[in-house]
């Protein structure tokens, strides 16, 4: 059934459609399933098939796998799984910026950050969150709050709470112009850390501010 669905797409439809699915799978936290859906592309811990695909169909292509390697990394436990994963996203960082895809460039900066973050490197980190901010445009205001987001993440992590509010209070005076996906990743991570500072004060005000 599955070569029967996609005999009527070319190469580069199939991989454009599968990369798309595979993304939704990995947001889902089907990690399992995307591996499934991109294994006619891609298997983990090799080098995606990308001959006779564009520039940025190859860097779509090395994106999507390095996410769903630094997700199976995590769950899987792989050794060097998210070295694995820096290296694919690396290679559509390189691609994105010759084809001067700024957005794009910046958002593969940030899955790298979430990459050090994952082995413990808040340094590195924060280097690549900081990277990709200074990328982005005003007018990325999806973008800039994922990865104000996810720089917050990292930050509570590494156990700086305040370091992290900042950057969810930046995300904040922005958040009314993001799409609903975006602010519901918002909404749960400004939950969390005023809830970590809580209970690190024993703060009743950031108890309500987490409600």
């Amino acid at each position: 059934p599955y070569t029967t669905l996609f005999r009527s797409l070319t190469p580069a439809e199939e991989v454009q459609i599968l990369c798309v699915i595979t993304r939704g799978q990995i947001e889902a936290g089907n990690n399992e399933a995307g591996s499934l859906v991109l294994q006619r592309w891609y298997t983990i811990g090799q080098w995606p098939r990308l001959e006779s695909l564009s520039p940025q169909l190859s860097a779509d292509l090395l994106v999507t796998a390095g996410l769903l390697t630094g997700r199976l990394a995590s769950t899987r436990q792989l050794p060097r799984g998210q070295m694995h994963a820096e290296a694919l996203i690396n290679g559509a960082i390189s691609l994105f910026e010759h084809l001067g895809l700024k957005t794009l460039a910046a958002e593969g900066r940030a899955e790298l950050g979430r990459c050090y973050d994952r082995e413990g490197i808040p340094d590195l980190a924060r280097e690549n969150f900081l990277s990709a901010l200074a990328q982005l445009s005003d007018h990325d205001v999806d973008p800039r709050v994922r990865t104000l987001v996810r720089m917050a993440f990292a930050e509570m992590k590494a156990g700086h709470l305040y370091d992290s509010l900042a950057r969810l209070n930046e995300a904040r005076e922005i958040i009314d112009l993001a799409g609903p996906e975006t602010t519901h990743f918002f909404h749960i991570e400004m939950a969390t850390t005023p809830g970590e500072l809580a209970i690190a004060e024993n703060n009743c005000d950031l108890f309500d501010q987490a409600c």
